[in-house]
């Protein structure tokens, strides 16, 4: 958890004997600004979690990117008077952000946001000044309801419900690992061209156990970040300890995973 400032992360919230920040659940917070309809989306960032990395990593008037942005959670910038560019390949989750947006709009004053739909990688590069995002899992990740204890459903919650998460055929999540890789280091590429030098990219990741041992992703991502020609300026860690039958797994003695990481590259 190292980083080349001296600006804390996430103060005012409580650590776990590991130093891994406690973030409040977010449920009632998301309901007031956003439409029912998201609740049903299997991978939600904490929206407490997106407010500390904006406020550690910009401004008031800096451009957020988001290129895989779900149901919207990175629309809470634009309440943070920050601007928001949000990409979404699934259309159902791009018209939930466009309901998001109207429910903010009243409250907003003259915000900069735009939404787009289809595959990041046909937009981007565009100019942004810092990226916030948490990529799919490759379609490896998708639980297999014959596989029994030994699937990658130990990840947690996200793998709850991964087998309706996409429709569209190009949507990352649903490639094999090998292309799912080759996939990311473009968008990661993309990434670092949209930016400006001192321009950040923060990325949201959760490691997952196959066959009983842990699968570092971060460790990749860093690997390949660092390729393209970002420094690696912070690695933090939230507790994540997933719900429904993962507490049940680990009632069992079973390995899980219950912190996720928050990687943060600056384009130099």
């Amino acid at each position: 958890m190292t980083t080349d400032t001296e600006k804390e992360f996430a103060p005012g919230f409580n650590r776990t004997e590991e130093g891994w920040v406690i973030f409040p659940e977010d449920a009632s917070f998301r309901k007031d600004i956003f439409p029912p309809e998201v609740m049903g989306h299997p991978a939600k960032a904490n929206i407490y979690m997106i407010e500390s990395i904006l406020n550690y990593v910009s401004k008031p008037g800096d451009i957020i990117l988001d290129p895989m942005s779900g149901t919207g959670t990175i629309l809470v910038a634009l309440t943070m008077n920050r601007g928001v560019i949000a990409i979404e390949i699934e259309e159902h989750y791009h018209q939930l952000q466009k309901q998001a947006l109207d429910l903010m709009m009243p409250g907003l004053d003259n915000p900069y946001v735009l939404l787009l739909h289809g595959d990041c990688r046909k937009f981007l590069p565009l100019n942004a000044n810092h990226i916030v995002f948490s990529p799919p899992y490759a379609a490896i990740m998708k639980s297999n309801p014959l596989k029994a204890e030994s699937t990658r459903s130990l990840a947690g919650s996200y793998s709850d419900s991964i087998q309706d998460y996409s429709t569209s055929q190009d949507n990352v999540g649903n490639l094999s690992r090998f292309l799912y890789n080759m996939a990311m280091e473009d968008v990661y590429q993309k990434c670092f061209q949209s930016l400006p030098s001192g321009g950040t990219l923060t990325v949201i990741l959760k490691d997952y156990i196959e066959e009983q041992k842990r699968v570092y992703l971060s460790d990749w991502l860093q690997r390949v970040c660092i390729k393209v020609g970002f420094d690696q300026v912070g690695w933090f860690k939230r507790q994540s300890l997933g719900t429904g039958f993962l507490h049940l797994w680990r009632s069992r003695g079973m390995e899980t995973v219950s912190d996720e990481d928050i990687v943060l590259f600056r384009r130099p």
